[in-house]
């Protein structure tokens, strides 16, 4: 990680040039304790400044710390300036520009990502003295309600039907387009169930980022059959394999959860699905 040491220097040394920066503080992969981060990690970088808005209306501060392959100007929650930066070298930095009083609410609530691992930067003033500690490991996720289970699994049979529709019609652009979606209700569906087995505290993560290393080994094995060429055959096998997949993993969540699980749902509409394939 030679690369994103060089270009933290580099920012560092830059911070400490402006009057305006307090307070830097670095979160992601790079703190966190699973040694998660590699040479292709990005740089989470939370600025705490008397005149915040600036580095959001101007773009020449950039260039001041390296040379600039590209960058995407956004705003985050609460229209926080953000500034996503790919540096000469290929290292992204992430910054998000925040008053100084945002500092007060880090210190009566840490951020969830904070807990799973920060570390101070910059505080030119002694702001950050109070922050709790992190704890290494995320807060617990919010168990779903049965409604809320059920409402998942009956969104994943809708999607499944209309993909089977656009694979009986060839058209793959849509099938391909609509699968996504399917596959985001699979992920939920997997991290609920990781995290009925070891606990509501287990990090799964986001996105699905690292899946490998959180989800059960014979289920990792599975999702090597789920994803289809560009082919109507092959679209056809790989929804049939995910829907194997989802019906597993569901039943054995909702089993874990001592919820009931959508029997007649599954029947009606993986029956039509089948008379559409075969």
């Amino acid at each position: 990680m030679e690369k994103q040491h060089e270009l933290l220097q580099k920012i560092l040394a830059w911070s400490e040039r402006q009057d305006t920066i307090r307070v830097m503080i670095l979160a992601g992969s790079l703190t966190r304790e699973d040694n998660t981060a590699d040479d292709l990690s990005d740089l989470d970088i939370g600025v705490y400044a008397t005149d915040h808005e600036y580095y959001g209306d101007t773009d020449q501060w950039m260039q001041e710390i390296a040379p600039v392959w590209m960058y995407l100007p956004l705003k985050s929650d609460k229209d926080t300036p953000s500034r996503l930066v790919i540096f000469e070298g290929g290292v992204k930095v992430d910054f998000l520009f925040y008053p100084l009083e945002v500092l007060d609410e880090r210190v009566k609530d840490l951020p969830d990502i904070f807990h799973l691992g920060y570390k101070v930067l910059i505080d030119k003033d002694n702001l950050t003295e109070k922050l709790q500690p992190p704890a290494f490991k995320p807060l617990p996720a919010k168990k779903p309600t049965e409604k809320e289970f059920i409402a998942l699994v009956e969104e994943f049979w809708f999607e499944a039907y209309h993909i089977a529709k656009y694979i009986k019609r060839g058209d793959l652009w849509s099938v391909k387009s609509r699968d996504w979606g399917v596959k985001e209700l699979l992920r939920r569906m997997i991290e609920w169930y990781e995290k009925s087995i070891h606990g509501w505290d287990y990090d799964t993560r986001h996105l699905g980022v690292g899946m490998k290393k959180w989800v059960e080994p014979e289920i990792w094995e599975e999702l090597y059959t789920i994803f289809a060429h560009f082919d109507v055959v092959d679209s056809s096998k790989t929804l049939q394999a995910t829907i194997v997949l989802f019906r597993k993993v569901a039943k054995q969540t909702a089993q874990k959860l001592n919820y009931a699980y959508p029997e007649e749902v599954d029947e009606q509409i993986s029956t039509y699905i089948n008379s559409l394939l075969s």
